[in-house]
């Protein structure tokens, strides 16, 4: 399993999606928390939290949904976007360039100033 998660950690590398490794990498190094129970003396107890690392198997479903959410929820969430833009707005397209920029297609002047006021927003 670990050698799994080597694979897919170097391939998300070879795709050029680092920032999405940085981010996993973070999260798997994080960890998670957890339930703990303290036991103070004469039979009482109290309940704490406590950091403990992934087991092989999380680290590789944490990843595996990385991956989901990056190749399939989130041009979902793009088609959404454009879709309500579209019946909202009465816009023809909606081109991304890049994660900051945007422009709307075929739109009258007062869209156009929406998408310039939107891009200085997200910038």
């Amino acid at each position: 399993m670990k050698e799994d998660i080597e694979q897919l950690r170097k391939l998300i590398r070879e795709l050029n999606l680092e920032w999405l490794d940085e981010e996993i990498e973070e999260i798997l190094t994080t960890g998670k928390l957890q339930q703990k129970e303290i036991f103070e003396g004469q039979g009482r107890t109290n309940r704490g939290i406590e950091q403990v690392s992934f087991s092989e198997k999380e680290q590789l479903e944490t990843i595996v949904s990385a991956l989901k959410n990056y190749f399939v929820t989130l041009p979902l969430v793009q088609t959404d976007i454009e879709n309500t833009l579209f019946e909202t707005l009465k816009i023809e397209k909606v081109k991304f360039y890049n994660d900051n920029e945007f422009e709307f297609k075929n739109v009258s002047k007062d869209t156009q100033k929406l998408s310039g006021l939107l891009n200085e927003v997200i910038k």
